[in-house]
């Protein structure tokens, strides 16, 4: 072999190797590149799935706000019929009062006249 074809099978050696190492360095592009977009999907699916449940967490704050609201209603309602119950009791309590009074000086006139 003369020094021209050993140069040459050398330079196409060389020349294959770098073509190998090019395409070893895109496939480990591709890779990265896959490796990049696969976790890029990943948390974007996790987003959406935080976005959906911020949604569901949003939604059941207004309905426990609404069932808070509708509680405290029902119990300021309920106070002020206790409230009002109580002073129609006072009432009557009085009436009775009264009443008893009025009947106990009509069966104190009623007696002073038969005596």
């Amino acid at each position: 072999m003369s020094m021209k074809e050993r140069i040459g099978r050398r330079e196409r050696e060389i020349t294959e190797l770098r073509e190998a190492v090019k395409a070893l360095e895109s496939g480990k592009d591709c890779k990265v590149l896959y490796q990049f977009l696969e976790s890029k999907n990943n948390i974007m699916k996790r987003l959406r799935e935080n976005e959906k449940n911020v949604r569901k967490i949003s939604h059941l704050e207004n309905r426990h706000a609404i069932a808070h609201n509708f509680l405290f209603l029902y119990r300021k309602e309920r106070r002020d019929y206790a409230q009002e119950i109580s002073e129609r009791d006072a009432k009557i309590a009085e009436l009775e009062k009264e009443l008893n009074q009025y009947r106990h000086s009509m069966f104190e006139e009623a007696a002073s006249e038969h005596s």
